[in-house]
């Protein structure tokens, strides 16, 4: 059961930020069947630098099928 407020995209999973230097985590990532949609340039201010993120989703299993029976 999901918890009260949460809320999934339809169709497969929020997309993650990770900073393009952060190589342990995106391999570990893909690895768990993420894959790269896109980096958002100066996403946001981190120590006092605007930073770059790499956007990871992983879809769910659950696209494309066909769930009202027919």
């Amino acid at each position: 059961m999901k918890e009260a407020g949460s809320r999934q995209p339809r169709g497969g999973s929020a997309p993650r930020p990770i900073f393009p230097e952060n190589t342990a985590s995106l391999h570990l990532h893909e690895r768990a069947g993420f894959r790269v949609v896109g980096t958002r340039t100066r996403f946001g201010r981190h120590h006092g630098r605007w930073r770059d993120v790499v956007l990871l989703e992983r879809r769910s299993g659950r696209v494309g099928v066909d769930m009202t029976g027919g």
